[in-house]
């Protein structure tokens, strides 16, 4: 079995990692950075290499991969080196809990079913999307490439997420919405209706309001520094 190398060393990182050996999916052989993160050369008791150091190194072919990386600026960090790995043809691997019911189907590479969820039939999950702990996504849904859906969620059945886009926990999408790319669903919010992309929806009193940005700015509106 080709060994695991994990992108990113951050928090994302530590918990793929702990995923990784709690389900003995992979043996993990270390992490690697893109050279302008390059700062440690260890973490978790493991060597840090440099990415592009694999993109001409032909001990690559002992290696599999996947990015670790959260939904900072809407997921756009983690579709950046998405790209690049690509591009670079570097393998990356998806990693499935064995936990999870998953009777759709996961397309391409790059996705993490967390412990406990379940993808009913007719489900479609596109690549580097990362869906958490005990999400229920229900038949017939398609969640588009780089996305993010938080542990608790709910998304009904013949559902589209846009891409790139991002569900908070505990949030419930009613069947048959659509949701535009690069969207953003609050945590707690029961979504009833169709979003535009570039939208982003939270929670007020008892309702929820919706707001509109342009492309560049709806990225800020979802950033984490770690």
């Amino acid at each position: 079995m080709k060994r695991l190398i994990i992108i990113g060393t951050g928090t994302t990182a530590r918990n793929v990692y702990d995923f990784v050996r709690f389900h003995h999916l992979f043996e993990v052989a270390g992490f690697a950075v893109n050279e302008s993160f390059y700062s440690e050369s260890r973490f978790m008791g493991l060597p840090v290499y440099r990415l592009e150091d694999f993109f001409t190194n032909s001990h690559s072919d002992e290696y599999v991969f996947f990015i670790a990386i959260l939904w900072n600026n809407l997921n756009q960090d983690r579709r950046n080196v998405f790209e690049t790995c690509r591009e670079n043809n570097l393998p990356l691997v998806n990693l499935i809990a064995p936990t999870a019911v998953v009777r759709g189907k996961t397309e391409n590479d790059n996705v993490w079913i967390g412990d406990h969820v379940v993808l009913q039939s007719g489900v479609t999950i596109e690549s580097d999307t990362f869906i958490r702990s005990n999400t229920v996504v229900c038949h017939d849904t398609t969640v588009k490439a780089h996305s993010f859906i938080s542990a608790g969620a709910v998304v009904g059945s013949s559902c589209i997420v846009g891409e790139q886009s991002f569900i908070g926990l505990n949030a419930t999408v009613l069947e048959g919405i659509r949701i535009g790319a690069k969207s953003i669903v609050g945590a707690g919010v029961c979504l009833k209706e169709n979003l535009d992309q570039h939208s982003m929806v939270c929670l007020s009193s008892d309702n929820y309001i919706v707001k509109q940005y342009d492309p560049q700015t709806i990225g800020t509106k979802l950033t984490h520094k770690r």
